[in-house]
């Protein structure tokens, strides 16, 4: 992780809150910090199975329109040791559905290299009372995390589940498909635990991925995240 780049890349992030405190009449503000044993995504580590940390901060005008910036370490395979995304998107209630296309930037740093890519979103989303379910499709033009592969597509399907009597606990799954990228269609699959306790997050989470990619191996999660 190369501290240089957080640190510039967290600072715009406290630069954004104050600048949106002054706005708290239209804009709501909601800001995020955590440390993993592991950056998964879509089931391989992208930290090289090390511990990660991450941060970020999200926008969201009353007309629905958003935007936000994250922030994470990184330790892929071409090098990268931090990872920048901008995105910007509108969601909306349409009946009992909550839906959101939203379009995002982002950029890889690390190794003397530098690269990034584009992505587009769009999600549905759902409460039935026994669970939320999200199910969601991106596509990336000219691929994602290897420069010049192939256009990827990622659809997938997740279900948040409250545990009955333990209103602080809740079960997450989630499965996904990703073709494209120049790399082999793969499925990935996970299943975890969350407590909240004021705004802290407890997760555990278990991944595998039917992928013979480096650190695509099965494996278990934790981590902490604080809200504020």
């Amino acid at each position: 992780m190369r501290p240089r780049v957080i640190g510039a890349a967290l600072a715009v992030l406290i630069a954004m809150t104050g600048w949106a405190a002054a706005q708290e009449k239209r804009i709501e503000i909601d800001a995020d910090i955590a440390l993993l044993s592991d950056y998964i995504e879509r089931g391989v580590s992208q930290s090289d199975e090390d511990p990660a940390i991450q941060g970020g901060v999200i926008l969201t005008d009353k007309s629905g329109f958003y935007g936000g910036l994250g922030v994470s370490s990184l330790n892929d395979v071409l090098g990268n040791d931090a990872e920048l995304e901008g995105y910007a998107g509108y969601g909306t209630q349409i009946g009992a559905y909550f839906v959101d296309v939203s379009v995002g930037y982002t950029g890889l740093f690390g190794n003397g290299n530098s690269s990034g890519f584009f992505e587009v979103s769009g999600v549905v989303n759902r409460d039935f009372g026994l669970a939320n379910l999200t199910g969601g499709l991106s596509f990336a033009p000219g691929g994602r995390r290897l420069p010049g592969t192939d256009n990827t597509f990622y659809g997938y399907l997740d279900a948040d589940i409250p545990v009955p009597t333990v209103p602080w606990l809740s079960i997450a799954l989630h499965g996904g498909y990703e073709t494209g990228d120049g790399q082999r269609d793969r499925w990935d699959w996970s299943m975890g635990l969350a407590a909240y306790w004021k705004d802290i997050e407890f997760g555990v989470t278990y991944h595998d991925t039917n992928s013979g990619a480096p650190n695509a191996d099965a494996r278990a999660v934790f981590s902490i995240r604080l809200f504020f």
